[in-house]
């Protein structure tokens, strides 16, 4: 869903169009740099964050071009045939973009420390809901990661709504049961405004997906001046 949904945010009549050349930060990232890929086509400067060592260490030995890195090549094609680019300028601007690697706890006040920079659009997917098992832990979690925007900036987020488990390894664990309504709840309380929501209802079956979500959201909201 995300990736189909950048153009309208970015494009020269978007929502953070003015941004180009700005600071951005993909939050939560995991090993897979798609996201970031879409939005290195206007932000200059990237900072690509995770809690686990082992992702940042992908994330590090693709940016680096480093033996046994992982392919993200299906990705990048992804996003060039929206921008109507090779896969390959994706992926080699993306490369030249990325300029930090780094570590990041979302329950902490600051999820960068000891990075103590704020950014034009903080982006995450999917990562707060699960980072929680709690609705105030949540809460807490979204005030720190929109605290990380610079006034005027955005932030851009792709989740999970009715949520409360998903299956990994065979291992089930917790998450938080979002609605739009505490979503809204916590924008409001970061000072941000809701410029733009999407949402796509499930069409597929349990078995088919282990996790018993209702829905996935796009949002993008700007932090007031």
């Amino acid at each position: 869903m995300t990736l189909e949904e950048m153009p309208q945010v970015k494009n020269e009549n978007g929502i953070v169009g003015s941004r180009e050349s700005g600071s951005a930060l993909d939050l939560g990232c995991g090993p897979v740099p798609s996201f970031s890929a879409s939005i290195s086509s206007w932000a200059n400067s990237l900072t690509m964050a995770d809690f686990l060592p082992q992702n940042l260490f992908e994330i590090f030995k693709w940016k680096t071009n480093s033996c046994g890195k992982l392919d993200w090549f299906h990705h990048f094609n992804t996003v060039a045939k929206l921008e109507d680019v090779s896969a390959k300028q994706v992926e080699l601007r993306l490369r030249r973009r990325v300029q930090k690697i780094i570590s990041c706890d979302v329950s902490k006040e600051n999820p960068i420390f000891p990075h103590k920079n704020l950014f034009d659009v903080v982006f995450t997917s999917l990562c707060l809901e699960f980072a929680t098992d709690n609705l105030p832990d949540y809460q807490s979690a979204f005030k720190n990661s929109a605290n990380l925007v610079k006034p005027g900036g955005f932030l851009i987020m792709q989740g999970a709504l009715g949520n409360t488990f998903y299956m990994l390894g065979g291992t089930r664990f917790p998450s938080v049961a979002l609605t739009r309504e505490i979503l809204a709840d916590c924008a409001k309380m970061c000072n941000l405004k809701m410029e733009l929501w999407n949402q796509l209802d499930r069409k597929c079956g349990q078995k088919d997906k282990e996790a018993d979500h209702d829905a996935i959201f796009f949002f993008v909201a700007s932090k007031r001046i």
